[in-house]
């Protein structure tokens, strides 16, 4: 490293005793520290972090300063990380290091850290003085732990570009080292670089960028989706920055991936094609100016029933009288129930007063009724006198702030001819406001996109863009930054095989919200809406998790208080634009099926345009497979029949997903859950009372609340961004369904070396449950089954649960002397009074004697129809080489599976 005169000889004086002669006056934590060969070395007995502190001379801050140390992190946690943080006054940087084992050489560049706020503080620049480092081994659960460092130094660095190893929470750059891409052409994604004015990209056929070189240049973010597809096969990849002072990175890694044959083509066009598309003049969202005539005019013939929806709409909104005062601030401690339904208030408030607002501007867009103009009028006036960065602002509450987005926009370009010069500048003030805070949301969303609200949020900011081009200078950014993360990101929660990993209740919540976003590409930017590869698939998720008449079923948040009618708008949308006659099916069995007054509300300019789509022939899915995976989401649905839940049998089990136990869905590995004939039987336990309350995180979130098993009397690591468990096999027959789930390494700060779940669905009436594990040292293991109804237990070989219409008998076969217990009582118990008083839940734990470094569990579960009674007892039979499982099955057959040990 080149150093800085005589400063940076003091420092170089500094950092050559730093290494092998530092005294405790430069310690401030820990007070005592082992030096051997130029290394000191920290250590910790079962803690989560392995803390050292230093004391620093006279280090500024410099875009050309690095530091530069070595490291060596010992610990049995996987996931162990080291962390570095530096601190100037109130400012703190930090940054996290990836990897445990043998020395590893780190060097971090000062306007490359990331940095967080105490106090008021913020980023560390050119001025500050760091006058403090800290190091700490990091691990998700107590362990012993050992931190050595040495060659400790600050110096001049190259402009290197940031390329770290992923960390929890981000998706690391893609396309990834060997992958192959579904799309074409690819997302490519990377870090962004801190001091970055812009980038440039480059992808060819070789390695050394010599073939068929593409070279893109003067990139603002860090993304990019290209305008034309690209031929299938082998490329490289890389990409560099460049700085406002024109100085030049290096290269990041070179890094090859394939695109696929089968490629879905997802182009972006370039902005000034897709800007040429929206209409100089107003409406321009989900109604084009030249439509408007047009539907007037259908209003008399084949859309009279949209025209009567519309006015049945205005005039009911009419009578509501709402006042559009601005929310108010939340009370209570958050986390607390009185806390909770404050925020609940300012979101419903919000949200009526925008929509409200919205409708009625389109009522009189469509019908020129005077009242309707007038009432939108007032209460956008109330949205207008609203402080940005208030309690409607998305720092405090973006659930409110969410609403009036979309729905400002909405109401501004319906109105627009309507509004007076004042109006429309007040209405482009906010709007300034609100979407400048949004786009410095969303910005770390690109590479970190784990965001549950900014993922639906972005849809709003695209409809704001659009509204309001050509009035706000920044809408035009705005626009291409809702495009860019659609064609490079979205969705982060799908997978390319159709699957959800929040589950049916959160999939509804953004797919609602996505189809109107694609009404506007369709209608409006005339791009393809399903263009992505997980839109080939989406409609399955619903159709193999959610046969018509489900009741509560499925994985995350709410998924309890989800019903089929909660996706038919969506499943409408995606049967109409994709052709798909299976989905249509699925659509017109709900809708056949629900109460008209259950049905979700659809706006009134989202149903006109709607009813304009193409109409798609239904086709019952008897020709389909009934079982599917959902590999990306980690979700195997085992079912007996896709036509109806009243005569299905179905086992849903997770293990694997991609997004591992983040967000809102927070099941651990090698869960499952069953139903039979309408009813819910072995479920995950729990309703959420307050997100991130004690009960949501420390009971649901945890281990203890699914069909599963407790190492030590602890679960699995929660609320984590990086894959756990693996999906090991599937497979399907007419008879027989198998899934295998490997979740050994799932468990923090425990020895476990393998635990491998074995599911045998023989349909319809047989479940083996087979597990098996092994330990490095003895460990107690705690078995665990929870229910609606409570379990009917007579010994660990005779359980029941019965419901009105389905229900299953579970013999817990292996191991023998098992201790049962049922309660319903959780630990800790539900905050919230009323869902306290509500939910019943029952959970039954079966422990082993003692403790085992390997063991087996074996499971019979019966699924029947309880007008039908309980089927024959399955017998076990202990032989040389394992067990041997007999069924007694309908119509006198008999099912023999050999179990090894």
């Amino acid at each position: 490293m080149k150093k800085y005169g005589f400063a940076a000889a003091l420092l170089a004086v500094f950092c050559s005793v730093f290494a092998a002669e530092v005294g405790p006056a430069d310690l401030v934590r820990p007070k005592k520290a082992e030096v051997k060969d130029g290394a000191m070395t920290f250590s910790v007995k079962q803690k989560n972090r392995c803390w050292v502190e230093f004391k620093l001379p006279n280090v500024k801050f410099a875009p050309a300063m690095a530091l530069k140390f070595e490291y060596r992190l010992t610990c049995a946690d996987p996931a162990g990380k080291l962390c570095v943080r530096m601190r100037a006054g109130k400012k703190w940087t930090f940054h996290d290091v990836q990897g445990r084992g043998e020395w590893k050489s780190v060097v971090m560049p000062f306007p490359q850290l990331h940095f967080e706020t105490r106090g008021g503080g913020g980023r560390p620049g050119p001025g500050d003085v760091f006058d403090m480092v800290n190091f700490y081994g990091r691990t998700d659960a107590p362990a012993d732990m050992t931190l050595e460092l040495k060659n400790i130094t600050f110096g001049e660095a190259p402009l290197a570009f940031l390329d770290p190893a992923r960390t929890d929470g981000d998706l690391g750059r893609r396309p990834a080292e060997g992958s192959v891409s579904l799309a074409n052409p690819p997302a490519f994604i990377w870090l962004e670089q801190p001091n970055a004015a812009s980038y440039t990209l480059q992808f060819a056929c070789d390695a050394k960028f010599t073939k068929d070189l593409r070279e893109v240049a003067g990139l603002k973010f860090n993304a990019y989706c290209g305008s034309a597809v690209i031929p299938s096969g082998d490329w490289y990849w890389r990409v560099r920055f460049v700085t406002k002072e024109g100085r030049a990175s290096s290269w990041c890694k070179t890094t090859k991936f394939t695109v696929s044959p089968e490629a879905e083509p997802t182009v972006m066009p370039e902005m000034a094609d897709i800007l040429k598309r929206i209409p100089e003049k107003h409406p321009r969202l989900y109604v084009r100016p030249e439509q408007v005539a047009e539907f007037k005019a259908r209003f008399k013939t084949d859309l009279k029933d949209e025209y009567k929806k519309l006015v049945d709409r205005c005039e009911w909104i009419l009578k509501q009288k709402i006042e559009p005062a601005e929310p108010n601030a939340y009370e209570g401690e958050r986390g607390q129930p009185k806390y909770t339904a404050s925020w609940r208030r300012a979101y419903w408030h919000a949200t009526r007063v925008s929509t409200y607002m919205s409708e009625l501007a389109f009522g009189w867009l469509m019908t020129g009724d005077e009242r309707y103009l007038a009432e939108s009028k007032r209460l956008l006036a109330g949205i207008l006198s609203w402080d940005p960065a208030g309690t409607s602002s998305m720092r405090y509450n973006d659930e409110a702030g969410m609403p009036i987005l979309r729905h400002l926009a909405r109401g501004y370009t319906f109105l627009h001819d309507a509004l007076t010069p004042e109006e429309r500048a007040e209405c482009i003030r906010v709007m300034t406001a609100r979407g400048d805070e949004t786009q410095k949301r969303l910005l770390r969303i690109l590479y970190r996109p784990f965001d549950s609200h900014a993922n639906r949020m972005f849809y709003f900011f695209g409809e704001a863009a659009i509204a309001f081009l050509g009035d706000i200078p920044q809408a035009k950014d705005w626009l291409y930054f809702s495009l860019l993360y659609f064609f490079t990101n979205y969705p982060v929660w799908g997978d390319e095989d159709g699957g959800w990993h929040e589950g049916p209740w959160y999939w509804r919540g953004y797919m609602t919200s996505f189809v109107d976003w694609g009404d506007v590409m369709k209608n409006i930017l005339h791009l393809p809406p399903l263009c992505k590869p997980y839109f080939k698939n989406v409609g399955y998720f619903l159709l193999y998790s959610e046969p018509p008449g489900t009741t509560g079923f499925g994985w995350g948040d709410f998924a309890e208080n989800f019903r089929d009618q909660h996706g038919v708008e969506c499943m409408t949308v995606f049967a109409a634009l994709s052709g798909n006659p299976y989905w249509q099916w699925h659509v017109e069995q709900t809708r056949k099926a629900a109460d008209p007054k259950k049905m979700p509300h659809v706006h009134p300019y989202v149903s006109l345009l709607r009813a304009t789509y193409p109409a798609v022939p239904a086709k019952a899915p008897t020709d389909l497979v009934p079982s599917r995976l959902f590999r990306g989401s980690g979700i195997a649905v085992l079912n007996t029949t896709l036509l109806a839940a009243a005569d299905d049998v179905q086992i849903q089990f997770k293990c694997g997903s991609l997004r591992g136990t983040g967000s809102h869905g927070y099941e651990s590995a090698n869960t499952f859950l069953l139903s039979a004939y309408g009813d819910r039987l072995l479920i995950k336990s729990g309703t959420r009372d307050s997100y991130g309350s004690k009960f949501h995180r420390d009971f649901m979130w945890d281990t203890q609340s699914q069909n599963n098993i407790m190492v030590n009397g602890k679960g699995q690591r929660k609320h984590s961004y990086t894959r756990i468990g693996r999906m090991l096999e599937f497979s399907t027959t007419p008879e027989l369904d198998r899934v295998v789930g490997e979740a050994g390494d799932c468990y923090p700060g425990q020895p476990l070396k393998r635990y491998t779940r074995e599911i045998l669905f023989r349909k319809p009436s047989a479940i083996l449950v087979i597990d098996r594990l092994e330990a490095s040292e003895p460990v107690t293991l705690d078995y665990l089954l929870h229910a609606q109804q409570k379990f009917e237990l007579k010994d660990q070989h005779d359980i029941a649960v019965v419901r009105q219409h389905g229900a299953c008998t579970i013999d817990l076969m292996w191991p023998e002397k098992l201790a049962v217990s049922c309660t319903d009582k959780t630990d800790p118990p539900i905050i919230d009074p009323v869902l306290f008083r509500r939910l019943k839940e029952y959970h039954l734990k079966a422990t082993p004697e003692g403790k085992t470094t390997k063991a087996m569990f074996i499971t019979l579960i019966r699924p029947y129809r309880t007008k039908d009674g309980a089927p024959a007892r399955g017998k076990l039979e202990k032989t040389g080489n394992g067990f041997t499982v007999t069924v007694p099955l309908e119509n006198g057959k008999t099912w023999t599976v050999e179990i090894p040990q």
